[in-house]
């Protein structure tokens, strides 16, 4: 018995089977990386079995959570990153498994079905009497929607017919019996098969009916594909289902076709299967006699045939329309056909140039405003919009500040109004000076459209200054960021005005305007929809899951509707209508009008779009995109069909395009001169580090009152590295176009935006706020991965007395103070600060009292709050202390994955746990070569032609590692302990490394080394480890050195075939300051 394909169809006499600061230099590239996805988003299980699902390409653990059905799975997680689960089914039902993986979730729907029938949810089987094909009697049985055919071969006529008609068929079910029925196949003594060749389809026949004259159908076998011939001349292949709907084009004249059908698998291709096939007048098909059957269809001993086929009807319904729910003939002159695409929509009756947008404002976007005004005193920031110049908006903050709104629909500003406020000749100081204007369309990618350096305003009062937009975009989003104010461009606490006028175009909205906003359909709301899909597999919940190969199959009475719900508010564009994956094969099963609503208030239905004649083609996976007549905000859909083509209808996927601002906690919004940055991946690199770092900084140390909305100004004028102002992060364009692998610095910004401190002095140097801000980003960021942790040794001097400079080599003494004076919680709940919290306590709970960071003054707050927690008078002592444990060993640090504070920052909403690494110290392999007496500097090099796929670092593109092996003598490696960007190897002891790609696998037994003094006189590389690997994965130690001190030397490593090397530096310059040269790395096989 062989196992077909879920979805079936029952046709008389046979069953056919259908089928996403300053520079600090030791920070990573980000590379672009594939896709995380679900290795399976649909599981189906028996009680008591297993599956495996895995979420791939992630670098980080993953957090697996049974959401919906606890008690009929249970999960356990695998592997190194939590990213593979073992799901077991427990009992009968369904359930969702929801991994979150940075911020991300993605979810896996299980169905557990019950092994053996029980009297109160019995298995259902039916048996189908069996059926005479081609001389091979064919059985169905159907158990939970899996079928299984038996062939035997024909010995006795069949039995009689069932009595009714089995319930599944194609679209349009044949409603008789060819004429002639088909006699037996003659008995042919069986050949040699050729093992690599399939065997010949069985039960070829006819199966179509008046509205379907020429549809075909045989048993089909998994893993194989068919061909259809038409008098031996091939007219389609590759067809994954056991039947096929031919076109009437072949047979335009009446008389006799032969119809033969092949199997093919691995290239090889099955002897025919054949029939002879008659066209009358009426285009009725009628079989007669099969012609002499397949040569290789052996002959079996036949077994007894059944003498009564049971009839008992299946519990589980088909897959495919009932017998009844035939859709209407194909050429049914109703159905206006269109072609996909954008469907022609009547005038949008908004459309304007150079209006007023006021009316169009849909409200003050609270969420990314940085101020709500002076609500007490009634001048808040909604003044601003409300067209009363006796009104004005006033704050006592400090520049910058924020003022956002959103559009009720997309708008090109073209210039704005600045109306200042009644006493705006009293208060000069409160007049905007320079600003900048931003646009949206998703309010989170960011354009600047007006950048005003001094707007020349005169301080009149009511006076009204008008601007234009340089740039022209089409957007729903807007926002002013005032820099600062007054004549003088201070920052001077306080900000008004009046009125803010806006002019410009409502756009017309095309298939373009927007984002794709389908992942924030909720669900659907099963008490209002009225639909419902033909069965369990082809529900109304498929429209939404994001897989095409799914869908909505129904025959729900019309009118009916489909209501879903978001996620939150969204402004809706567009939507696009997918058909099904079969609809040329079951014509009509298309919709042909509707009425789509919105919902905003939770009570009143608004009608947004009509589609009288929609014109849906009869094609497989058809994309019909409409234009919504009335453009606003909803948080509910529903379509409500009024009228279909034919009795059902199917669809696979409706897609939603518009706008919609996912509500966040944390939100790093990108403004400014993004699109002159050419560093490729930087924004990914940026936007992943604000996600994975910012939520722990800010749970460590901030209280609530700092900014969880970051601005990111990419700014092609700011000459420096980056700075931080109140809400925003500025970085220079030319600093990430020149350094493209560095964004270490981010991480210290993002320490500063949620220090806000504004209270600390110093009468010696001002170390504290800086020194902090190193350490936010060395342990949220730098010890967060294994390839970006910063490796020190403890007899590095800097790490001991860096003076303390605002950018010294602190790192290690912060994370002594974490060490020995943690931040505790006891079993009650209590927490009691330690030092760099109570520190960080200090300046947060007194913003109005300056304090003085001095760390030798033992006289300050600052000091006593110290003495009061360490015993030790001042920070210098205690860092006299730290540097003696230092030298004594005993304090070292090895990472934070022991530190008993990271309950602080662990199990955050939305944010994976990290798992710290751990420097272990030098490791390496015991395999040693053997030197050569003379070196090998001939012959053919293996590594001419290789790659470069990563190394620590290089001091500039001259002394890249591609130097080492490029054939060129005088050219080098070179790299300092300074470039080291990429530690994938450090936390093992090596200082350097280079990863070699051979481009593929080679065998070699020799390497030579043309060390530093083969050309200068600086130290030579002195240790190393050479390591081999076929898949990039799992690697071999096939050579360690040490103390070798020769300018070119060769090894004899035996044979090795590998594709790929690692050269691993321990010591890179004899004992010298960490600075590797070397200027030849050769490969042979001698």
């Amino acid at each position: 018995m062989k196992k077909l394909q879920s979805r079936i169809l029952a046709i008389v006499l046979v069953i056919a089977v259908a089928g996403a600061y300053m520079p600090i230099s030791e920070v990573p590239t980000y590379a672009a990386t594939k896709k995380v996805k679900l290795s399976k988003k649909k599981v189906r299980l028996k009680v008591g079995k297993k599956k495996t699902i895995k979420l791939k390409n992630v670098r980080k653990k993953v957090k697996w959570k049974v959401v919906k059905g606890k008690k009929v799975v249970s999960i356990k997680k695998k592997g190194k990153l939590k990213n593979k689960i073992v799901i077991k089914a427990k009992k009968a039902g369904k359930a969702v498994i929801k991994a979150t993986y940075k911020k991300k979730k993605y979810k896996v729907k299980v169905t557990v079905k019950n092994n053996k029938q029980t009297s109160g949810n019995a298995q259902t089987s039916t048996t189908v009497a069996p059926t005479t094909a081609n001389g091979v009697v064919v059985t169905t049985k159907v158990v939970e929607s899996k079928t299984e055919i038996t062939t035997e071969t024909l010995t006795a006529a069949p039995t009689e017919a069932p009595t009714e008609a089995p319930t599944k068929a194609p679209t349009v079910a044949p409603t008789e019996a060819p004429t002639v029925a088909p006699t037996e196949a003659p008995t042919v003594a069986p050949t040699t098969a050729d093992p690599n060749k399939p065997a010949a389809p069985i039960g070829l026949t006819s199966a179509g009916s008046k509205d379907l004259p020429f549809y075909f159908a045989w048993a089909m076998t998994e893993g194989v594909t068919y061909n259809f011939y038409i008098n031996d001349t091939k007219i389609e292949s590759g067809i994954v289902a056991g039947f096929y709907n031919c076109d009437s084009k072949y047979f335009t004249t009446v008389g006799d076709y032969k119809i033969s059908v092949t199997a093919e698998k691995n290239g090889y291709e099955s002897d025919k299967a054949t029939i002879d096939f008659k066209v009358t007048k009426d285009n009725v098909a009628t079989t007669v006699a099969p012609t002499e059957a397949s040569t290789e269809a052996p002959t079996v001993a036949p077994t007894e045939a059944s003498t009564e086929a049971p009839t008992v009807t299946p519990t589980d319904a088909p897959t495919e329309a009932p017998t009844e729910a035939t859709t209407k003939a194909p050429e049914d002159a109703s159905h206006v056909v269109k072609n996909p695409g954008v469907q022609e929509e009547a005038a949008d009756s908004q459309v304007a140039s150079d209006i007023s947008l006021t009316p169009y404002l849909d409200g003050i976007d609270d969420k990314l405003s940085s101020t709500k005004g002076n609500t007490s005193n009634n001048e808040g920031i909604e003044n601003l919009f409300d067209n009363n110049v006796n009104t004005k908006f006033f704050t006592n903050d400090a520049p910058a500040i924020n003022i956002a709104w959103k559009m009720k629909r997309a708008v090109t500003l073209k210039s704005y109004t600045f109306v200042l406020a009644g006493d705006a000749s009293t208060y000069k100081h409160r007049d905007p000076h320079s600003w900048a204007v931003y646009a949206s369309m998703d309010g989170e990618n960011w354009t600047t459209v007006s950048d005003i350096d001094n707007g020349g305003i005169t301080h009149t009062n009511n006076g009204e200054y008008t601007f234009n937009c340089t740039t022209k975009m089409s957007a729903q989003y807007f926002m002013i960021i005032i820099k600062n104010s007054g004549d003088d461009g201070k920052l001077y606490y306080g900000s008004q005005m009046s009125e803010i006028y806006l002019k410009g175009d409502v756009d017309r909205i095309t298939e373009s305007r927007g984002s794709d906003i389908t992942d924030q359909v909720s669900g659907i709301d099963t008490g209002a929809t009225t639909i419902n899909g033909f069965n369990s597999n082809e529900g109304v919940e498929n429209i939404f899951d994001g897989n095409r190969a799914t869908k909505l199959y129904s025959t729900s009475k019309i009118p009916g509707n489909i209501v879903w719900k978001m996620k939150q508010n969204t402004t809706l564009y567009s939507y696009t209508i997918t058909t099904a994956n079969d609809n040329s094969k079951y014509p009509n099963r298309t919709i042909k009008a509707w009425k789509l609503y919105g919902l905003a208030d939770g009570k009143n239905w608004e009608l947004i779009d009509t589609v009288n004649e929609s014109g849906m083609a009869d094609q497989d996976y058809a994309d019909y995109t409409y234009l919504v007549d009335k453009i606003g905000t909803y948080t509910q859909y529903k379509m409500e069909i009024t009228e279909l083509y034919g009795n059902s209808f199917q669809i696979s996927d409706i897609t939603l395009r518009g706008n919609s601002v996912t509500d966040s906690e944390f939100k790093a919004l990108f403004v400014g001169d993004w699109d002159k940055v050419t560093a490729k991946g930087y924004k990914e690199a940026l936007y992943n580090a604000f996600y994975e770092v910012y939520p722990r900084q800010y749970k460590r140390w901030g209280t609530g009152s700092e900014p969880k909305k970051i601005f990111v100004r990419a700014d092609k004028g700011e000459k420096g590295v980056a700075y931080t102002s109140g809400s925003s992060i500025v970085i220079s364009v030319d600093w990430m176009n020149n350094n493209p692998r560095e964004i270490g610095y981010f991480t210290h910004e993002l320490t500063h935006a949620v220090q806000q401190y504004g209270n600390v002095s110093s009468s010696s140097k001002a170390w504290w706020v800086e020194n902090m801000a190193n350490y936010g980003g060395f342990r949220y960021y730098h010890w967060a991965h294994e390839d970006t942790a910063q490796i020190y040794y403890a007899n590095d001097t800097s790490l001991q007395d860096w003076g303390y400079e605002a950018y010294g080599n602190n790192k290690w003494f912060f994370s002594y103070m974490d060490s020995k004076y943690p931040t505790t919680k006891d079993s009650n709940g209590n927490v009691k600060y330690g030092l760099i919290d109570s520190l960080n306590h200090l300046l947060k709970d007194n913003k109005g009292t300056r304090y003085d960071d001095n760390p030798y003054d033992t006289s300050t707050p600052w000091n006593q709050l110290v003495k009061k927690i360490t015993g030790y008078d001042c920070i210098e002592s205690l860092r006299l202390h730290y540097v003696e444990e230092l030298k004594n060993g005993t304090w070292k640090f090895t990472g934070f994955g022991n530190y008993s504070d990271n309950w602080i920052t662990t199990d955050l909403p939305g944010v994976p746990n990290i798992d710290y690494p751990a420097f272990v110290g030098k490791k390496h392999g015991n395999t040693t070569g053997t030197k050569l007496s003379s070196a090998v500097t001939s012959g053919t090099n293996l590594l001419s032609g290789a790659t470069i796929i990563s190394e620590s670092g290089y001091t500039k593109d001259g002394e890249s590692s591609s130097k080492l092996i490029d054939g060129d003598l005088s050219t080098k490696w070179c790299a300092t302990s300074g470039n080291v960007v990429n530690q994938a190897y450090a936390l093992s002891g090596a200082q350097h490394f280079v990863k070699i790609d051979l481009g593929s696998t080679k065998t070699f037994n020799t390497y030579t080394l043309y060390n530093t003094q083969s050309k200068e006189g600086f130290g030579n590389t002195t240790e190393w480890e050479v390591l081999v690997s076929n898949d990039g994965k799992e690697w071999k130690s096939v050579d360690y050195q040490v103390n070798q001190n020769d300018a070119i030397s060769s090894f004899d490593i035996g044979k090795q075939t590998a594709r790929y090397i690692v050269f691993k530096i321990f010591n890179s310059d004899n004992g010298g300051v960490g600075t590797v040269r070397l200027y030849e790395l050769q490969l042979y096989n001698r």
